[in-house]
This record gives C-alpha cells, sequence and structure tokens, in this order.
C-alpha cells in the first residue's frame, strides 16, 4: 500500500486506486515499473497493489477467491482500518496493467460490488503520463 505524504492525510477523504498486477508479474510491479508513489502524492491517491500470482483475480482450486476478496474483504479492512479513507464509491477505481483482467474488473465493478465507482485497463505499453491521466480521474478501457 502506498499513501500520500503525511501533511496530506486528514485534510480532506483520500481517494483509493486498486492496482491490479499482470500474470507475468507480481504486486511489486507498480513500484519497480512506475513513478507510483510520486503520483499517489500528487492525486492524494491511497495505491492499493494486492497480490494473486498468476491467479487472473479469480478463484483457483484449493486458493483464495481473489474476488470475494476485492468485493468483500479488501474493502471491509480498508474502511475498518483507515478512517482517513472515502467512503464515497466514485473515489474508489480498481485498474489493471493487461488487458486479460478487463473482463474480471467489469465484473466486479457491475455485479453487485458498489465499493468501486470506475474501472480501466491500461494500454499494454503504458507510460507513467497514461497512469498519471487515470489516476486523475479518467477512465481508460482498452479496445485492442
Amino acid at each position: 500500500m502506498i499513501f500520500p505524504e503525511y501533511g496530506q492525510i486528514g485534510k480532506k477523504k483520500i481517494k483509493i486506486c486498486t492496482l491490479l498486477h499482470g500474470q507475468s508479474q507480481d504486486a511489486s510491479f507498480w513500484v519497480r515499473r512506475t513513478n507510483i508513489e510520486q503520483i499517489a502524492g500528487e492525486e492524494n491517491m491511497a495505491v492499493i497493489m494486492p497480490e494473486a500470482a498468476r491467479s487472473f483475480f479469480v478463484q483457483m482450486p484449493n486458493e483464495r477467491n481473489f474476488q470475494k476478496f476485492l468485493r468483500e474483504e479488501l474493502p471491509e479492512f480498508l474502511d475498518n482500518t483507515f478512517p482517513f479513507l472515502s467512503k464515497n464509491p466514485e473515489d474508489h477505481m480498481i485498474a489493471s496493467s493487461e488487458k486479460s483482467c478487463a473482463g474480471r474488473m467489469k465484473d466486479i465493478v457491475s455485479e453487485g460490488c458498489s465499493y468501486y465507482g470506475r474501472w480501466s485497463c491500461l494500454p499494454r505499453d503504458f507510460t507513467d503520463a497514461d497512469l498519471r491521466f487515470l489516476m486523475s480521474g479518467t477512465e481508460i478501457h482498452e479496445d485492442g
């Protein structure tokens, strides 16, 4: 998890961006490949980067149910643990670095999960500028 600088916490509720990694990556991908800490501070946004190995964020046999985790467990944990985070779904987004996760993100947002107000899929060759654009409040749904 990444939070804005300490001085920003408490001034206003902090937005949340949950970033899902791709199949050939892990949760550290976002820190290693981008300037996510700087962007999160500029956008006054908390960034959540869950680790899901090669699960495509779905339930695997004898493993964790990642859709349940993203729909129920993670939102409950965040709400109960960090009171300075916004409770407004429009301030919560979920995004991925791989198009293969787009369907699951759309399902999570549209199938009764009111926690995430927006979802996006970054282009395969995305840059920090794309990530900054996304975190500024614009959805990106790559079609090809």
